[in-house]
Order: C-alpha cells, then structure tokens, then sequence
C-alpha cells in the first residue's frame, strides 16, 4: 500500500507535469452554424447517440454527407495535423489525468474512460474569452483540422467576443469543477480574470449581441 506522502508527492508531480495542457488556447474563433458527419470526423452512430437525429431538412439522418444544424452549445475541437498540440490529444490526456487522480485520491470510480478520439464526443467543457472571469459550458461534438474553435454564433456572443477572430480558452468541465479553486488566485487587481468563476450552462438567445443575426442562410449560392 502506498504511504499518502508518497501518493500526494506523486500526484503534485503530475499535475505539475500537467498543468500547462489543462487549458487550451484556440489561435481564433471561427463560426459555424451546419455541418455533415463527414466534415467533423464522427461516425453518424456516435452522433446520433448525442441527438444529432435529424438533418436540418427534418430527414433521419442515414447518410455521413447530409447537412446538420449545430446546436448553440456544440463545438468542434481544433485537431490541425499540422499543430504541435493538437486539442484531441491533450484532451485526452486531460480526461486520463482526471480519471487517474479520482482513482488514486479519492478512491472511486474513473468517469471518463477515454481511450481514443472519438470517446470524446459528448463530453463537457468550458469555452472563455480573455480577460474574462465567466465561462460558458460547451459540448464537443466533432473535430476540425483547423487552428480554430468552430462554434455557433451564439456561442461566441455568450462569452462575450463578436467572432472577430481573437482567442478563445477551452477547458474540460470535469476539471474546472474538481481541480479549480479561488484559492489558486492571486490577490492583487486583475487577479480574477481568465479564471471560471461564473459557469453559464444555459446560453439565452435574448440576452447575447444581436450582431450575431446580421447574417443570412440559404440552402444553396
């Protein structure tokens, strides 16, 4: 049995190791508003699973080239093959992190169980803005092989950016929830921004910048 000395030394070591990779950084924000399981990298039974049923033209959704309608909290994770840190990969080695640290510090069960890519389809996040204290809770529904976080507009108004191309910050749900704390804060002025203080698990279409409307869709151009 180990001595929790050596637990804790062990654990402390990890989340050092760690601690940069717990949060992402997306090179620019991009919207999106439709997409096809083919775009997104996601078998079509994965994202049924996730309630992607129907296409946006109301037919069952049988076919990996139809056109879904993102939902507002939906989002797909930047997996460029070109990037050295690839959104797919540290998120899974967050959700190993985490499950690894429930098992060994708190003595129960793993909750995330992510093997492979895929395995992250449905899991919770947190999308923030810079200089922000309030994050928005996101869920990740594909992979893009891009440099940027794709999003619904209302997603990008929520955490108060315009789409304007500027960053974004990601972070696994499981993680601000168990591993955050305002103890971890600095005190002097500034010390609270970019840190998960306020998590906003339901966007309210009336209460974002109705910039985010002065655009048009149509089925065909």
């Amino acid at each position: 049995k180990e001595h929790p000395g050596f637990l804790l030394y062990g654990l402390a070591k990890t989340l050092l190791k760690n601690l940069k990779e717990h949060l992402l950084k997306a090179s620019m924000q991009l919207h999106l508003v439709s997409f096809k399981p083919k775009e997104v990298f996601v078998s079509i039974e994965k994202l049924k699973e996730i309630g992607y049923t129907k296409d946006a033209f109301g037919e069952d959704l049988v076919r990996d080239d139809q056109i879904l309608e993102l939902k507002p909290h939906d989002i797909l994770l930047p997996s460029s093959s070109e990037s050295p840190e690839r959104a797919d990969n540290v998120f899974i080695k967050i959700c190993n992190f985490i499950d690894e640290l429930l098992v060994r510090f708190y003595g129960v069960k793993p909750f995330y169980n992510v093997k492979k890519r895929e395995d992250l389809v449905g899991k919770l996040g947190v999308v923030m803005a810079p200089h922000n204290c309030a994050g928005v809770v996101c869920r990740i529904i594909g992979f893009s092989n891009t440099l940027g976080l794709f999003a619904s507009p209302y997603m990008h108004a929520a955490i108060r950016r315009d789409c304007d191309g500027d960053e974004a910050a990601l972070m696994l749900l499981g993680d601000v929830l168990l591993n955050f704390s305002r103890e971890f804060l600095p005190s002097h002025r500034g010390g609270t921004q970019d840190a998960p203080l306020v998590l906003n698990a339901r966007i309210n279409a009336g209460e974002v910048d109705d910039q985010i409307l002065d655009f048009g869709l149509v089925n065909e151009y």
